[in-house]
Parts: structure tokens; sequence; C-alpha cells
């Protein structure tokens, strides 16, 4: 069976490589264990290294929640919208914590929609998560976006 995927291709400076290899390795732990696929979280499939760089596989995914808004205007999300995305939020975010993870960079751009889906969402982007017992970093916030 053939499906189509998503491949991140990581820069290959050596503290980069080292932070996809982490992204990998908490992912993957996190998908072992949401184990029915019912917490709105990226799966990864595989990784490889091309040419030096590391390439994570994932699942394809749709637009991102910022994209979206953009394309309506920054219109508002209806009632249903926000109860239906806030919820998933909620359940990816509490998974991840009990599975001792901080996400580290939420923010609209990190949360997609399944594919021909505007309410099921995936919270992605791990690259700068971190285990709770682990090195903190001190600066955990996106450049161009601080979280209120």
């Amino acid at each position: 069976e053939k499906n189509n995927i998503a491949i991140k291709i990581i820069n290959n400076e050596e503290q980069i490589k080292k932070q996809s290899l982490k992204e990998f390795d908490i992912l993957k732990s996190l998908n072992e264990k949401n184990i029915n696929n019912n917490i709105p979280i990226l799966k990864i499939f595989d990784l490889f290294e091309f040419r030096g760089h590391i390439c994570l596989t994932f699942e394809l995914l749709g637009t991102n929640l910022y994209e979206y808004c953009k394309l309506n205007s920054f219109k508002p999300l209806s009632l249903r919208q926000v109860k239906i995305i806030s919820k998933q939020m909620f359940s990816a975010l509490k998974f991840i914590h009990e599975n001792g993870i901080t996400h580290c960079d939420l923010k609209l751009e990190n949360v997609l929609f399944s594919l021909g889906s505007t309410e099921k969402i995936r919270l992605i982007d791990f690259g700068t998560a971190c285990r709770n017992d682990d090195e903190h970093f001190n600066y955990i916030q996106s450049r161009y976006y601080r979280a209120p």
C-alpha cells in the first residue's frame, strides 16, 4: 500500500541534528503510548540520513491554524470549531504533560488540520520539546511569537 508522507529535512549542523534525534525519540515514545491514536499529536514513522541530513517522516497533514485563519481573512472561528479544536488541544497537552514532555513552541503554526478537515487537528513540531527531567533551554519561545 502506498501512502503520501511528509518529510522534514534537518540542517546538518551538529546541534540541530542532535535536537532532531531527540524530537524523533520523543515523538516515537508518545506515539507508542497513543495506542488507539485518539490523542491528536503528530504521527512519526521513521528517520533516515540523506547526504548528511537527518530526515524525519510523518503522516501528511493539511494546513496550519494560522494559514486557515489567514485564508478566511481572520474572521472568528465558529463557536463549534473553537470548542472542538480546544478540546483536542487540551487532550494533546494533557497527554504530553502526563508523559513528562514540555512542547516549548505552542503557536498556531504548530496546530495542523488533518487532510480534508477543518475541525480535526494534530499538534506538531516537537523540535524544541524536552522531557521534564532533561536539561531545559533558557529560551523556549518562538522568535516571532510570544505566547500570552
